[in-house]
């Protein structure tokens, strides 16, 4: 029975489908994600899932404070801030801003009948040359959250078991901007995570197995309009990430293991993603994971001190356009008592 339970949860990940086309947005990642090949629907909590599950917010019991900057292949920058902080003693607030924006960048002849190699190389020689244009980006997400607990009785005392269950929703406020202003944009929209944390323990009857944790995000609820000053209107169309992983601590070592798999489903498309994270002491964490372009490598260190952590992540990209890295601070402040 409790294996059922474990195929039906696994099989849910696979009924949505559709399609986002803002993709500004993901190139504000944290470096935590990247580093796992571009993976955090599951296993990625506080402050910095917002992006990919805002399930994941519920997930800590102390405020945090998030910073990132980042140059981006050379050609724009992104940078962002965020907080999050529990209300009450069940429901927690976020909110992040995100900018991803190009200077001077320089107008090209139609690339799309050149290769990615022949398209990169011609950037290269003529950067510089020709009529320039700029371009901002901006999202903000307004984020909360809450965690239940379910328990699971299939009819039997000693089968009795517990399974938390975080869900958040976003609310997202977009700008874009083209020429200083020449032409301007906004829209707003909606993504809804959940996540299903289940003690594989029970599941498998093996004492010290780990966590199996199962994770839905579904952005653009519906679709996001995005409207330009010229009447134009573009939708970003709806994306369904789900995965899957294995958290597993191994008390000998005194560490954590996570083994995720991860899916993006779209209207018109499907990619995997595949990731491995091993964490020493709660201080170390080293990363490895392959997204539908390439192998990303990174790590976090947590650097304690008297009444706050900082935790620094970098990862390293490869990217088809070039190698990228990327830094993001977080500040973890005390954890707050839970029955407060």
């Amino acid at each position: 029975m409790k294996k059922i339970i474990l195929i039906i949860l696994i099989k849910v990940i696979y009924l949505f489908g559709g399609n986002y086309g803002d993709a500004f947005i993901h190139a504000s990642k944290p470096a935590s994600m990247v580093g796992l090949g571009n993976i955090g629907v599951t296993q990625v909590t506080g402050i910095q899932s917002i992006l990919l599950n805002p399930a994941g917010l519920s997930q800590v019991n102390q405020n945090e404070y998030f910073i990132q900057y980042n140059n981006l292949f050379g050609f724009g920058y992104q940078h962002g801030l965020g907080m999050m902080t529990k209300y009450g003693n069940k429901y927690y607030l976020g909110v992040t801003w995100n900018r991803v924006a190009v200077d001077d960048l320089t107008e090209r002849i139609n690339l799309f009948e050149y290769d990615l190699e022949e398209r990169r190389t011609y950037v290269r020689e003529h950067f510089g040359e020709g009529d320039k244009f700029s371009d901002v980006e901006n999202v903000v997400h307004l984020t909360f959250a809450t965690n239940f607990t379910h328990i699971i009785n299939v009819g039997w005392a000693y089968d009795k078991f517990k399974i938390e269950n975080p869900i958040g929703i976003n609310i997202k406020l977009l700008s874009k901007s083209i020429n200083n202003g020449q032409g301007a944009a906004k829209g707003a929209g909606i993504d809804i995570g959940t996540k299903f944390i289940i003690p594989g323990s029970e599941i498998f009857s093996i004492s010290k197995f780990g966590d199996i944790i199962v994770g839905l995000n579904l952005e653009n609820v519906y679709q996001t309009p995005i409207i330009w000053s010229s009447g134009h209107i573009d939708m970003a169309k709806m994306k369904l990430n789900s995965g899957i992983s294995l958290q597993q601590p191994i008390k000998f070592f005194d560490s954590v293991v996570w083994i995720m798999f991860e899916n993006e489903k779209t209207k018109y498309e499907s990619n995997y993603r595949y990731g491995f994270q091993w964490r020493f002491k709660n201080l170390l964490d080293l990363r490895f994971g392959q997204d539908l372009l390439n192998y990303n490598i990174g790590f976090g260190l947590k650097l304690p001190l008297k009444k706050y952590h900082i935790k620094i992540d970098y990862s390293l990209e490869n990217h088809p356009l070039d190698m990228v890295h990327r830094i993001s601070l977080t500040l973890y402040g005390r954890e707050k008592d839970v029955n407060k």
